[in-house]
C-alpha cells in the first residue's frame, strides 16, 4: 500500500479534506480517503504533499486530428472567420499530422488528463489511440446540410466506425452530428435512431456563435454567406423564428446521454428546453477556445442555475493554445469566483466519466477505481484558488 498527504485532498465525489490522507494499492487503486479525525488515520508512512491532491481529468471535448494547425489561425475572427481559415490551412502532410497528433496526446498526459471524448472526421487519430495510456471515447461526427446527401454521409460514418472498432484498444465510440447548423433533419434522424439502438451517447456543437441563431430565426446573417460561397443550397430551409436548439431539439435524442458543446449564446430558455426534454443532457464548456474564436464566455449563471451537469472541454489545438483542463478552470474560476473549487473540479473529472461511461475507474477518488493521481502545486488553500496549471503525477 502507499500513502498520501496533502494541504488538501479532493474525493470529488465527496467534500474536500484538508489534510487529508489517501491510502492506494501500489498501482494507484483507491483503498480509502481519511479525514484527521478518521481512527485509521495515520501520517507514519505517508508521503507528505504541498498542495492539492485530485483525480486525473478528463476532456470532454476536443479534436485530436486538428492538432496540426496549432497557432496557425488567427484569433478572434468569430465561427465564421475561423471555419474560413480552417477549410484554407488543413493541408499539413501526413507526417507533419501524425507528429502534431503524438505530441497532443503526449500533452495532454502530462497535464493529468486521463479521458478525452474526441471527434473524428477520418481516421488520422485512430494509430494514436491503438497504443495510448489515454482512455479515448471517438466521436465520429457527421456533416451534410443538404438532405440529400443524408444516406451518403451516414453509411460513410458507419465505415469509417466499423474501422475504428478493429483497434486493440480505445475502440469505443459511435457516430454523432457536428452541429445544429451542418446537419439535415434526414441525417440527424438516422444518427439518432442508429445511437438508440446500439445506447450510444450523442455530443453536438451548440450555439457557438450568435450568426448561428440568427440564421435559424431569420435565414439572414454571416452564415447564410458562408453556405453559398461553399455552393450549399438552402432551399429546403426555411426561418423558424426560434433559436437554433430550440429549433433542432425535437430531433435529439430523449433517452441517452446528450452533451451540448460551447453553448456561448445559448439563452436560460434554451438550458431549460433542453434538459426538459432529456434530463441527461450534459453543457459541456470549452471557455480557451471560446475566447479564442469568439472573444465570449457562456453565461454559466444561466446554466449553473438549471443544472449541475457541466462538463469541460479543450476543443482542438486550432483554437487552444494548450490542451489542459486546469487551464480551463482557471478561465472560468477567473470570470466567475463566486463558484466553489469543489465544484469547478467536479466538472473538469467525474462528470466528463459519468457522460463518456468511464465513471467506474474515473473521476474521483473512489475505493476500487484507478483514476490517476495528481499534485495540484500552484494553489491557494486559504482562498481555494487555483493559481497556476502547475501539476505533477503521482501515479
Amino acid at each position: 500500500m502507499k500513502f498520501y498527504s496533502a494541504d488538501v485532498v479532493f474525493p470529488i465525489d465527496t467534500a474536500s479534506i484538508p489534510n487529508g490522507l489517501l491510502v492506494t494499492e501500489d498501482d494507484g487503486t483507491i483503498i480509502a480517503c481519511l479525514s484527521p479525525d478518521h481512527p485509521d488515520y495515520n501520517l507514519q508512512n505517508a508521503e507528505i504533499l504541498a498542495g492539492w491532491l485530485v483525480p486525473g481529468f478528463v476532456n470532454a471535448h476536443c479534436h485530436l486530428e486538428l492538432s496540426h494547425l496549432k497557432n496557425k489561425i488567427p484569433q478572434h475572427t468569430g465561427l465564421d472567420g475561423f471555419v474560413q481559415d480552417l477549410m484554407r490551412m488543413n493541408n499539413a502532410s501526413d507526417t507533419e499530422k501524425q507528429e502534431a497528433i503524438q505530441a497532443a496526446d503526449a500533452e495532454m498526459q502530462a497535464n493529468g488528463i486521463v479521458a478525452v471524448g474526441d471527434i473524428s472526421n477520418c481516421s488520422d487519430s485512430f494509430a494514436l489511440k491503438g497504443i495510448s495510456k489515454i482512455q479515448y471515447f471517438t466521436f465520429i461526427e457527421r456533416f451534410g446540410f443538404n438532405p440529400a446527401a443524408a444516406d451518403i454521409a451516414f453509411e460513410s460514418g458507419k465505415t469509417l466506425l466499423e474501422v475504428l472498432k478493429q483497434l486493440p484498444q480505445n475502440n469505443k465510440g459511435n457516430l454523432t452530428p457536428h452541429a445544429n447548423y451542418s446537419v439535415s433533419i434526414p441525417l440527424l434522424r438516422k444518427i439518432v435512431h442508429q445511437l438508440e439502438i446500439e445506447k450510444g451517447i450523442f455530443t453536438i456543437h451548440n450555439q457557438e456563435s450568435a450568426s448561428e441563431n440568427e440564421f435559424f430565426q431569420f435565414k439572414t446573417g454571416k452564415m447564410v454567406e458562408r453556405f453559398e460561397k461553399m455552393n450549399i443550397p438552402l432551399s429546403h430551409f426555411e426561418a423558424s423564428g426560434k433559436s437554433s436548439l430550440e429549433m433542432m431539439l425535437p430531433y435529439f435524442p430523449s433517452k441517452i446521454p446528450l452533451q451540448l458543446v460551447h453553448n456561448t449564446f445559448s439563452s436560460e430558455l434554451d438550458i431549460q428546453k433542453a434538459i426538459q426534454q432529456n434530463s441527461n443532457t450534459y453543457f459541456c464548456l470549452c471557455p480557451a477556445a471560446n475566447i479564442y474564436i469568439e472573444n465570449e464566455l457562456p453565461n454559466l449563471e444561466w446554466i449553473r442555475r438549471n443544472t449541475n451537469q457541466i462538463t469541460i472541454g479543450t476543443d482542438s489545438l486550432a483554437s487552444n493554445s494548450q490542451l489542459d483542463i486546469v487551464e480551463e478552470l482557471i478561465i472560468l474560476q477567473n470570470a466567475n469566483p463566486e463558484i466553489p473549487v469543489n465544484e469547478l473540479l467536479k466538472w473538469g473529472t467525474l462528470n466528463g466519466a459519468n457522460y463518456l461511461g468511464f465513471s467506474k475507474r474515473f473521476g474521483s477518488f473512489s475505493k476500487g477505481k484507478k483514476p490517476g493521481i495528481f499534485i495540484l502545486l500552484d494553489v491557494n488553500s486559504f482562498s481555494y484558488k487555483i493559481n497556476s496549471s502547475a501539476k505533477k503525477a503521482i501515479v
